[in-house]
């Protein structure tokens, strides 16, 4: 039996600000994006775990869930430990990208890492703070009520 070929994902216009054309996802200056989605369940959304978080740790969060699809992973570094799709890289470089930070908010980037992992969504494995590299991180579901 002949193996299906996947669909291409189709976005909605209010899904993004990127058109799929051909193969490629667009910007409007027709330049060429990786467009990832995010998947959150309505369960996490409604969970008491969740709703502790403050908005911008939820915000963090999601951004931190954005890594899971389509993002360089420590896997693709030939990190021999890491190779579970449930790692990710998180730095501040990367999250001063997506504008959830200022300059100046350094360490509430940091504090609001730790809340992650507080409350059981996330657990860093690994800090690069002695070697200046990237923290690697993993999804962890220690949110979850029992």
């Amino acid at each position: 039996m002949a193996r299906q070929k996947k669909k291409k994902q189709q976005l909605k216009s209010f899904e993004s600000i990127c058109s799929y054309v051909g193969d490629k996802f667009t910007d409007k200056e027709k330049r060429n994006q990786t467009e990832t989605m995010t998947r959150i369940s309505e369960s996490m959304l409604c969970s008491d775990s969740f709703k502790s978080l403050k908005p911008r740790q939820q915000m963090l969060y999601i951004y931190c869930k954005a890594q899971y699809y389509g993002k360089r992973k420590p896997k693709d570094d030939n990190t021999e430990l890491y190779q579970d799709d449930s790692f990710f890289y998180m730095n501040w470089g990367k999250i001063l990208d997506y504008g959830l930070y200022t300059e100046k908010s350094h360490s509430n980037f940091y504090k609001d890492m730790q809340e992650l992992e507080k409350k059981g969504f996330i657990k860093k494995v690994e800090s690069g703070k002695n070697n200046r590299k990237k923290n690697i991180y993993q999804y962890v579901d220690k949110w979850v009520e029992k």
